[in-house]
Parts: structure tokens; C-alpha cells; sequence
């Protein structure tokens, strides 16, 4: 299966026999014994390449499903003979460390002290191959309708989008802005790989308003896009819990005009299959968290009291001009 993979991967005996480390014709007859046990032709060979049939295209998802599926058998079977029960790898996107995850790890500190909880930041889509491959035992990031196989998710925070705008730009004056304030400015939006559906929403509010953002940058991370922010670079809409973050040169401002349907959510996504010990009381914990504290679901809840947030140099630097 691993050969075939590969030949269908590359579309190329020669770069597929030197990536498995072996000579091209026991590759050329190894895919010939495959075709021949299934009764069907999975690569046409024609002199100009080599060109997956349909059947084939269908045995190549297959295959590397089965492959992860291997590999993820075999890591959760060393972490098990090597006491590694104890420890969890987690995978997050930036805005989680916003509000929610700070306060579940000071939770399950002080349940688990005992248990090593290891965070690494990731795009949502490479947490969730991340998952699946055994690499992280728990993901929070950007829901998706297209979930891991055999995986579960849970939406553990939800706010309403608002604007990031650099403080010294004009319109940070303002004391809100509406989506069609954005045609004519710099708009940096989230690459659609990252989280399609988001994507897609955003797209559609701005359609529904008349006007299409300017988009001169796309980022897979929400840190990313407000570091571009803070470089005056260009504006972006954000789940409100980005301005817990207090960046030099960011304002954050209502958006009046958009849509109550069109949230910022975060999900927290594992594999009930694959779980140690240590994974389930994590997301055991997490659940009741969340149930205990319905305001992380509350789309308002996360802009506090205040809507015009920036931070505290920002603020005296506006002060101090207003004296001026």
C-alpha cells in the first residue's frame, strides 16, 4: 500500500522507487500484482507520464487513511510502554490563549499536578491532521463540518467579530464602523485552507452590504494578522476576544452592520478512539468548564464593558494629542 501511495503521490515510477529507497522494476511489479489482486487498472502508462484512473484516486484516499490510521496505532502503542499515559500534547490556535485555555490549564494544574500538558501552536487544518496522525491528543481550533474520522468536537467559545484597525489610522477615531467602511482600506483575511467556512461567511456579509473588502494579505494565524495590524499594514475583522490582547497600534471597534449569524467560534476536537487516561480527564474537565461557564458562549461576553479597547500606550498617546 505504502508503494502504491507513493507512485500515485508522485505520478512518477522513477521519484517514487528513489523516495521508498528501491530499485523501479520490483515498484513497476509490485503495482502490477496490486492492479492484478483488485481486478482493475489504477495508473494509466502513457509515454508522456503516468495518470491516476478513477479507481485509482479512490485507492490513494484510502490508502493514506489506512497509513495514518497504521501510524497513529503505532505512537499511541510507544506512548503506552513508555509511560507516556501521564503527559498531553496539545495543539492550539493563537486565540485560545485569549481567554478560555489560560483558565483550563490553571483548572487541570490544580486537579492534575501530576500530568505534563505540552502546548503547541498550529493552523487548524495541521492540528487536525496532527490528531489523526497521533501527534496531538487535543485540538482547539476553527470548527469544521469536514471533521477527522472517528473524531468528536466540541465548541467551547463563541463572540462576535469586530474590527482591528491601527490606532494611527483616521478611521481608529471613530467610535464604531460598518462593513462597508472597509472597501476602500487594506484587508487582510484568513487564508480559506486555514478555515473555509469562516472564510466564506465573511465573504458573504460583506456581498450582503454591497461592497467586497480590499484583501491585500491572507494568513493562516490570527497572532499574524494583528502583528500586520500593528504594522499599520492593513485592517481585519477578528473574534472579539483578540482584544484581551492589547497590541501597540491596534484598536479594536464594534461593527455595527454585521450579522448576528456570523460568530467567531473555537472547537475543541479529539479522537475518542485513541484516548489515554490522562486525555479523557483533560476533556472531561474542559466540558464541565464550559458547562459551568455558559459567558465563553456567549457571543457579547467577550468584549467585557468596554467596545473601543486599545492599549494603554495607544490610550495615553491619544490623550496627550487631544492636549496637544
Amino acid at each position: 500500500m505504502r508503494q502504491f501511495l507513493a507512485v500515485a503521490e508522485e505520478l512518477h515510477f522513477g521519484r517514487a522507487a528513489q523516495r521508498l529507497g528501491m530499485a523501479q522494476p520490483p515498484l513497476s511489479q509490485s503495482i502490477q500484482r496490486i492492479e492484478a489482486e483488485l481486478g482493475v487498472r489504477l495508473l494509466d502508462r502513457t509515454r508522456r507520464g503516468v495518470w491516476l484512473t478513477e479507481p485509482g484516486r479512490v485507492l490513494m484516499e484510502e490508502a493514506r487513511r489506512t497509513l495514518m490510521q497504521a501510524e497513529l496505532a503505532v505512537t499511541v502503542t510507544k506512548r503506552a510502554a513508555a509511560s507516556d499515559s501521564a503527559r498531553i500534547h496539545i495543539g492550539l490556535i493563537g486565540p485560545a490563549l485569549y481567554r478560555l485555555v489560560p483558565k483550563i490549564l490553571i483548572a487541570h494544574r490544580s486537579t492534575y499536578p501530576e500530568v505534563d500538558v505540552r502546548l503547541s501552536e498550529r493552523s487548524s487544518p495541521v492540528q487536525m491532521e496532527g490528531i489523526l496522525r497521533g501527534e496531538f491528543d487535543v485540538g482547539f481550533l476553527h470548527p469544521s463540518g469536514e471533521l477527522l474520522e472517528g473524531g468528536d468536537q466540541l465548541i467551547v467559545e463563541r463572540s462576535r467579530f469586530i474590527a482591528a484597525m491601527p490606532a494611527d489610522w483616521p478611521i481608529a477615531a471613530s467610535s464604531a464602523v460598518r462593513l462597508t467602511d472597509f472597501a476602500e482600506l487594506p484587508f487582510i483575511i484568513m487564508d480559506e485552507a486555514a478555515s473555509p467556512t469562516t472564510v466564506q461567511q465573511v465573504l458573504s456579509a460583506f456581498r450582503n452590504v454591497g461592497v467586497m473588502p480590499n484583501i491585500t494579505q491572507r494568513t493562516t494565524l490570527t497572532n499574524t494578522t494583528l502583528s500586520l495590524v500593528s504594522a499599520s499594514l492593513g485592517c481585519a475583522l477578528v473574534g472579539a476576544s483578540a482584544a484581551h490582547t492589547q497590541l501597540r497600534n491596534v484598536r479594536f471597534l464594534p461593527v455595527v452592520d454585521i450579522p448576528d449569524t456570523l460568530r467567531w467560534e473555537l472547537s475543541m476536537v479529539w479522537s475518542p478512539n485513541h484516548m489515554s487516561i490522562a486525555t479523557r480527564n483533560f476533556v472531561d474537565l474542559v466540558k464541565r468548564f464550559v458547562a459551568k461557564h455558559q459567558e465563553l458562549l456567549d457571543i457579547d461576553a467577550a468584549l467585557g464593558s468596554g467596545l473601543l479597547i486599545e492599549s494603554e500606550e495607544d490610550e495615553s498617546r491619544s490623550d496627550a494629542d487631544r492636549r496637544h
